[in-house]
């Protein structure tokens, strides 16, 4: 089978009024189910986590093996945001 493809992406995103928001997008393009794109909130990702590794450890067999798990990339970009009022 062809081997599948899953990117993250985080968003940080800083409101005028300080603020800041954590967005975790999950893309996988796999040949076997088709694609899928899930976004999260960050004040989630502590629960998801905990749960991934549980299942995980529950069934290791159906899950990635050590050394499958890579980083091909990453980029940050740090920018003035757009704000209608002020442009």
């Amino acid at each position: 089978m062809a081997t599948s493809r899953t990117t993250g992406t985080s968003i940080l995103l800083e409101l005028p009024t300080g603020e800041r928001c954590l967005l975790v997008d999950i893309a996988i393009d796999c040949p076997a189910c088709g694609q899928h794109l899930v976004r999260f909130a960050g004040h989630h990702l502590q629960a998801i986590r905990t749960f991934l590794a549980e299942v995980i450890d529950e069934y290791p067999e159906l899950t990635l093996k050590d050394g499958d798990l890579k980083v091909s990339e990453r980029l940050t970009y740090h920018g003035p945001g757009t704000d209608p009022e002020r442009n």
